[in-house]
């Protein structure tokens, strides 16, 4: 019969087994080896570049889950530029120009009335399920039966970044509806799985459609 100090070890070792596995991401659902869909935090909804107090805008495109009437309407994100903070961020490029980008960033709010859905307002952002992060950060939200009626896509910030439709994707449900979230991914990563195309029809929908009910 093995002593109990024998037995208490076993247990520890197998207990540092497991705890390594997970650091190393092989126990999450869903996960890819290597990364992680969506690699960013935050989707971008806007950016313009700055020369000689000449503004250009190169992405303008608006956040899922949000309102232009934010004073009669509830909604789950803000497009938000927040200095020295992940939320949003400028820099200065070699030809002096900048580039200030923002992002999509939970709601600031003051009562869960300015929330959307069964989201609450706590410590003065609305809170955020997973699901509709999934769906937020996508490049390309499908549904997930026949993944031909895509209800948002939007394309990658970065030039040098595709929508990888290729890809098996992020399956969640959401309002009782089974979807299918794409994300964008560095494109020569892209083309090694063998990404033909960025969007199924060339056409980018700059949100949500309209046949998409919340």
């Amino acid at each position: 019969m093995f002593s109990r100090s024998v037995l208490l070890c076993a247990v520890l070792v197998i207990g540092l087994v497991a705890l390594g596995e997970a650091r190393r991401g092989g126990g999450r659902p869903g996960g890819r080896p290597g990364g992680r869909p969506g690699r960013g935090r935050h989707a971008a909804c806007l950016q313009y570049v700055t020369t000689d107090e000449t503004e250009v805008t190169t992405y303008d495109y608006p956040c899922a889950f949000s309102t232009e009437n934010p004073e009669t309407e509830p909604s789950l994100f803000n497009c938000t530029l927040r200095e020295n903070c992940r939320g949003g961020h400028s820099s200065e490029e070699e030809d002096g120009s900048v580039t200030t980008t923002y992002y999509c960033l939970p709601r600031t709010c003051s009562s869960d009335d300015e929330c959307l859905g069964d989201s609450t307002c706590r410590r003065q952002q609305c809170t955020v399920d997973r699901d509709y992060n999934h769906f937020a950060r996508a490049c390309q939200v499908a549904l997930n039966a026949t993944r031909d009626v895509i209800v948002r896509n939007v394309p990658c910030l970065r030039d040098n970044h595709v929508c990888d439709t290729s890809s098996s994707g992020r399956v969640f449900t959401l309002y009782e509806e089974t979807y299918v979230a794409f994300y964008c991914q560095h494109q020569e990563s892209a083309e090694e799985e063998s990404v033909e195309d960025e969007t199924s029809d060339g056409a980018f929908v700059d949100q949500v459609d309209p046949a998409f009910e919340p």
